[in-house]
């Protein structure tokens, strides 16, 4: 054999596990990004910033797109995120908050601006015990009851 080969030889040896390791690591980054995009609910945006292994911020529907607007709140896909301190759902075509509209106990912010909601159900907060601060500006809200705001305990700024 060749001095020559044998380099030949580890050389094509090196490359080829040079391309298994770029292999395996391109396919853990994919497997990683559809984990992330099939985590985030439908016509919801979810930005990487995450605590551990969960979302901290998710916006939904309002995306300046008609076919995005959300008319009521995905209430079976929301539940499902336990981590989440930011809650965006502005700029969409909600008309009313049903009793626990929104079940989230760790959610902090919750904005509701530029909707059409008119009729808020007694609890509808009731699963958001740590929201600190609700905005619903820019809603067509005609009366105000005292048990819509049943179970905001943290409550700082509306």
């Amino acid at each position: 054999m060749y001095p020559g080969s044998l380099l030949w030889a580890l050389w094509l040896l090196w490359l080829l596990l040079a391309c298994t390791v770029a292999a395996q690591k391109t396919a853990a980054a994919v497997a990683a990004t559809s984990t992330d995009v099939a985590a985030c609910p439908e016509r919801c945006i979810c930005p990487k910033r995450r605590v551990g292994d969960k979302f901290s911020k998710v916006k939904c529907g309002g995306l300046d797109k008609p076919v995005m607007y959300l008319s009521e709140i995905p209430l079976v896909q929301l539940s499902n995120f336990t981590g989440v301190t930011f809650l965006d759902l502005s700029s969409n075509v909600i008309a009313a908050l049903p009793t626990n509209a929104i079940p989230i106990l760790t959610l902090q912010k919750l904005d509701l601006t530029k909707n059409l909601i008119s009729i808020i159900q007694d609890g509808a907060f009731r699963g958001t015990p740590n929201l600190k601060i609700l905005t619903l500006t820019d809603n067509k809200l005609r009366n105000i009851s005292q048990g819509m705001f049943e179970g905001l305990f943290s409550l700082e700024q509306l």
